[in-house]
């Protein structure tokens, strides 16, 4: 209240100084009078106020003015102040602008860093979690290979002892005897399940390198068609139709038809799996060649896999078969047998339309080898 008499105060004496000199001096006080105003956050209503009850105050003195000098002497200093009082506010109103844009500025740069903290902490937690498998991996890898060793060095001995005992056989039937050719057949297979051995071992030990892989020029045409026979008979007996597309002419390939073997049956064992429960039942073998590449593919009928699956298909102990189905290792050293032949694996598959498997084989790997070296890229 005392600070508004003191404006009321100022404002009858600018009034009365009007009066007497009514030829604009009264311009500069009535600018410091409405700085004071705004400085006192006086609101416009009540400068309109206090500049009636200045008029109540000086009514003698303005009662002895014309009508014309009373509105010049009324009614310039109030527009006066109002104008410098406007002109204030839109000072404040573009300072409080600016203020707003540099704290919206602020707060978009806070955000920008907020995210790229976010960012950083995903990526962080992601790595995290990407070691944590990776460990969790190593553990049940070193579990594995203890098991293995344990159980391979079992196996073996009784594996030796029938290869010998087939072999015996072997040495004492003729060749052009029927049986001949099905006791060269278990001789190879008993081979095999001493090499599975073997793999399996070295994989859980986390061998990266060539093992005791032996590559050789291997008859495509001839690998396949064996392997196939291994499940012919347990794909009719669970009436699955089993389809063979090998061209005559498929060359040979430079690599280890024993790694190679053991990729295809894993392949067609999951398609075999895929399809036992299906409608509609089938599994196709398909074989071509192209520039340099043997391509088999191993198409099924089956439910198919969703993106989250096969983002995790070749992860070591992932299934999605029930307990007692799958080690999970199928994948995952199959894709680790085409690693170390100078081959790849690509998987196609929809929910709901089946999946096709293909391994891509280079025709000579030494030569692929070079290759990847001298452009230190992926074979295809």
């Amino acid at each position: 209240m005392a600070v508004r008499d003191a404006i009321k105060e100022e404002y009858v004496a600018l009034l009365r100084a009007h009066m007497r000199k009514p030829t604009g001096e009264y311009l500069t006080g009535a600018a410091d009078l409405a700085r004071k105003l705004m400085t006192a956050d006086v609101p416009i209503e009540d400068i309109v106020a206090i500049h009636q009850e200045a008029l109540a105050d000086l009514a003698p003195e303005l009662a002895a003015n014309s009508s014309m000098e009373l509105v010049s002497a009324t009614l310039g200093p109030l527009a006066e102040v109002l104008r410098v009082c406007s002109l204030e506010i839109r000072a404040r109103a573009a300072e409080q602008e600016r203020a707003r844009d540099a704290a919206q500025q602020l707060i978009k740069t806070r955000n920008a860093e907020l995210e790229r903290t976010n960012s950083k902490l995903k990526e962080t937690m992601a790595q995290l979690l990407a070691t944590q498998r990776r460990v969790f991996q190593s553990e049940k890898l070193a579990a594995l290979g203890r098991l293995v060793a344990g159980v391979g060095h079992e196996l073996n001995n009784p594996i030796m002892g029938v290869l010998n005992y087939v072999q015996y056989c072997l040495e004492h039937t003729a060749e052009n005897d029927p049986r001949y050719s099905r006791l060269m057949k278990a001789v190879r297979e008993l081979e095999r399940c001493g090499r599975i051995i073997s793999s399996l071992g070295s994989y859980s030990r986390g061998s990266g390198g060539e093992g005791n892989l032996q590559s050789e020029q291997t008859d495509c045409r001839i690998l396949i068609t064996e392997t196939v026979e291994l499940l012919a008979a347990e794909l009719r007996r669970l009436n699955i139709k089993l389809t063979v597309n090998i061209p005559e002419d498929l060359p040979a390939i430079w690599t280890d038809p024993g790694a190679l073997r053991q990729i295809l049956l894993n392949l067609l064992t999951n398609a075999r799996d895929a399809v036992v429960e299906q409608e509609r039942k089938e599994v196709t073998v398909t074989a071509s060649a192209d520039e340099g590449w043997v391509a088999i593919a191993v198409a099924d009928t089956g439910c198919g896999m969703s993106t989250e699956v096969m983002n995790r298909l070749f992860d070591p102990f992932f299934t999605t078969k029930p307990v007692g189905g799958g080690t999970g290792l199928g994948m995952s050293i199959s894709q680790n047998l085409a690693k170390r032949v100078g081959a790849h694996i690509e998987v196609d598959s929809q929910v709901g339309e089946g999946t096709v498997v293909t391994v891509y084989l280079p025709v000579d790997r030494r030569a692929a080898a070079g290759a990847n070296q001298a452009t230190g890229t992926e074979c295809r």
